[in-house]
């Protein structure tokens, strides 16, 4: 395999020396505020943090996940246990969970410009790669933690697989079961990734099996069953729980289908748009600026008229699927009354790259071969531009590394092994100062921290909060109004005090 890899590589040594550059574009805009460790750290993002610790730290195992927006119904535990791993490789370093994003989409980034090259073309793979080094929906998500974040290399994988299961299967002699296993665990762990998405997606799924050439592929020698299997495997955690707690997630979700509490309806007319726009945004977001996404959009439409001319397109079952994916989750968003978040879809731009691919391998290849240098040069010339503009710009002093300074000043200033700290964050629960402390005092370098006051003394920390009263009613219960102010820094937009209470 090491000798099949070397002749590669003389072959194709410009294929290797442009992905070689497309990927180092692509980890510059994630390693860089990794590095400054800009990136956000919120209530979320503490509270599965000190999750992942009780589950290592106290072997206390979970069969669910974060809650949804629905009371009773969760996301599943799988990310739990995705956190707990990298806990466990890494010692729970905050900064370390983001690196370990980082390699999951990195991963799968180098493994979508394989399959892209295998299946498509060179071009195909080498233009889809760059523009996702450089989208900045792409770059957000990828520095993000979050248990819809990993909604995105799994989306990856079920389009992946269900590209081979209608263009490749059929002309195959071998029933390659393993690929309906794949095909019911990537759809089963988008689900459990983000359970909105997976509400709307699966029964879709079913819609699609029935009326696509799936059917006959998943009918065969009952190939249903592994994809029953795949899913059965995901959901076992859940499962569980549902056994313990005597379905109590099912009588919930039957409950909120059947009588849906809404806090927000409204019309269907005003629905349309706000969906449409909300896929419009997602669309938006894939490109790094209205130049690429004019030319893109253009090369679609022209490419569009083209197949309708011609009546001839390769990969047209998989085209259609997707096609299908994305009419199908607009509907059933619509058929959702109440406020649809992005992030309940979050991975849609998947979809629209596989369209652009499919496009791009549509047209004659001397076409193809103009149009691919071209969308590579445009998209180099964005990436030089990006990576120029940056050298010139500090990186802002927020997220994680501004508790963490805020953390480390409180640590430095107890001289105490055991010291007050109360924190007011707009979220009230300070999951995110609460983790950092916990680490500090795993480290052996930290203090101990309590709520209750320490020789007369308490740090207070407290962030700043547009709701401008609640702040002020966390203050009158807590701020003692008789204490004595002995300390006081500001870090950011964030107050640290250190009050003495009167004798």
């Amino acid at each position: 395999m090491l000798i099949n890899a070397k002749k590669y590589i003389r072959s194709h040594k410009c294929i290797v020396l442009l992905f070689g550059i497309i990927i180092l574009g692509f980890s510059y805009f994630r390693l860089r505020p990794i590095y400054f460790q800009t990136v956000a750290y919120t209530y979320d993002q503490g509270r599965d943090m000190l999750k992942a610790a009780e589950i290592v730290l106290y072997k206390n195992p979970t069969f669910i996940g974060p809650t949804t927006g629905i009371m009773g119904l969760f996301h599943g535990a799988w990310w739990y246990y995705y956190l707990s791993f990298v806990f466990l490789l890494t010692g729970g370093a905050p900064i370390y969970f983001y690196v370990g994003s980082f390699i999951v989409h990195t991963v799968t980034f180098v493994a979508m410009f394989w399959f892209l090259h295998k299946y498509f073309s060179t071009y195909t793979a080498l233009v889809i790669s760059l523009l996702v080094a450089v989208s900045p929906y792409f770059i957000s998500a990828h520095i993000f933690i979050g248990n819809n974040i990993l909604v995105l290399p799994f989306l990856a994988l079920f389009l992946g697989v269900h590209f081979v299961l209608l263009e490749t299967m059929p002309k195959q002699k071998r029933n390659q079961k393993f690929l309906f296993l794949l095909a019911g665990l990537s759809l089963g762990l988008v689900a459990e990734f983000e359970f909105a998405f997976g509400l709307l997606l699966i029964p879709l799924y079913v819609i699609l099996i029935a009326i696509t050439n799936l059917k006959q592929i998943m009918m065969k020698q009952k190939n249903i069953l592994y994809v029953l299997g795949g899913l059965l495997i995901v959901f076992f955690p859940r499962i569980l729980f549902e056994v313990k707690n005597n379905f109590s997630q099912t009588r919930t979700l039957l409950s909120f289908i059947t009588h849906p509490k809404l806090y927000d309806p409204k019309p269907y007319s005003e629905l349309l748009v706000d969906r449409a726009f909300m896929l419009m945004n997602f669309y938006r977001s894939l490109f790094p600026n209205l130049f690429t996404l004019v030319i893109v959009t253009l090369f679609l439409v022209f490419t569009a008229l083209f197949l309708v001319k011609t009546k001839k397109a390769v990969y047209k079952d998989f085209f259609m699927f997707v096609i299908y994916l994305i009419f199908g989750l607009f509907v059933m968003s619509v058929l959702y009354r109440d406020n649809f978040w992005a992030n309940y879809y979050e991975g849609f731009p998947y979809f629209y790259l596989a369209l652009i691919a499919v496009c791009l391998v549509n047209l004659p290849k001397k076409i193809t071969r103009v149009v691919s240098i071209f969308f590579l040069v445009v998209l180099f010339f964005v990436l030089g531009q990006k990576i120029y503009g940056s050298f010139g710009q500090a990186p802002v002093f927020d997220g994680l590394v501004k508790q963490q300074t805020v953390v480390d000043y409180v640590v430095k200033q107890s001289p105490q092994e055991l010291a007050c700290v109360r924190v007011y964050t707009p979220p009230v629960i300070p999951y995110t100062y609460d983790y950092l402390f916990q680490f500090n005092e795993r480290k052996g370098t930290g203090l101990r921290t309590t709520k209750d006051w320490v020789d007369d003394a308490c740090w207070f920390i407290i962030e700043s909060d547009s709701f401008f009263e609640r702040q002020q009613n966390w203050i009158k219960e807590n701020v003692p109004q008789q204490g004595t102010r002995i300390n006081q820094k500001i870090i950011g937009d964030i107050s640290i005090e250190l009050w003495k209470a009167s004798q």
